[in-house]
């Protein structure tokens, strides 16, 4: 994945590991191979997941306004998304 396409923001499913199936939005890029997810609930701002990134899908999805990124905000966001249980290839 090159790191022109991945963007903080940028909706995610984990695909891998004991959080498979997991939606997550990307708070921050570290490099081409790794970033950081948050969920809002079990993966709060404060404390991101690293997740390397053949470990996820990347779905045509962004949170609306990243400067405003809050795990209240985080959670309805993936909450709502979640429940339209729309997947696309990104």
């Amino acid at each position: 994945m090159h790191l022109d396409k991945i963007r903080p923001g940028q909706v995610v499913l984990s695909t891998a590991g004991r959080d498979c199936g997991n939606f997550y939005i990307i708070y921050r890029v570290i490099n081409d191979r790794y970033v950081e997810v948050v969920d809002g609930q079990h993966r709060r701002i404060e404390n991101p997941k690293k997740k390397n990134v053949r470990h996820l899908k990347f779905l045509n999805y962004r949170f609306p306004d990243e400067g405003k990124l809050s795990n209240p905000e985080i959670r309805k966001f993936l909450k709502s998304f979640d429940e339209k249980g729309e997947e696309l290839d990104g």
